[in-house]
């Protein structure tokens, strides 16, 4: 498309974002929780009492419909963060992402969402 000129100036992000979300935006997985904001995927489970988790066969499913939808998940940028209120700590087995298992935290910085980013 010879002398093609868009609006949008250079190196705008919203683009990349916006076909970003609208790739992901079909992704579900059953049984699990799962939030999408922009770039940032969380995903939840909740384990009962002497329960095992099954997040590993979510996480499993959401890779593999990542790789459908062409993206690859990035092990490094990927934390599991586990909040109890039992006297002990439960013993889980490492979540794993491309044979990779998740860090640990203790914390978690969410997302600054600003009214005036929707204007």
């Amino acid at each position: 498309m010879e002398g093609h000129t868009s609006k949008r100036p250079s190196g705008d992000q919203l683009g990349t974002v916006a076909v970003f979300t609208i790739m992901i935006h079909d992704i579900d997985i059953v049984n699990t929780g799962l939030w999408k904001f922009v770039d940032d995927t969380t995903m939840e489970e909740c384990v009962e009492r002497n329960e095992e988790s099954k997040i590993q066969v979510a996480v499993k499913e959401l890779i593999e419909k990542a790789k459908a939808h062409k993206f690859q998940l990035n092990e490094s940028k990927y934390k599991e963060l586990r909040i109890t209120f039992a006297k002990i700590d439960p013993q889980f087995t490492p979540i794993l992402v491309n044979e990779q298992p998740l860090e640990t935290v203790s914390t978690a910085k969410l997302p600054e969402v600003r009214p005036e980013y929707f204007k």
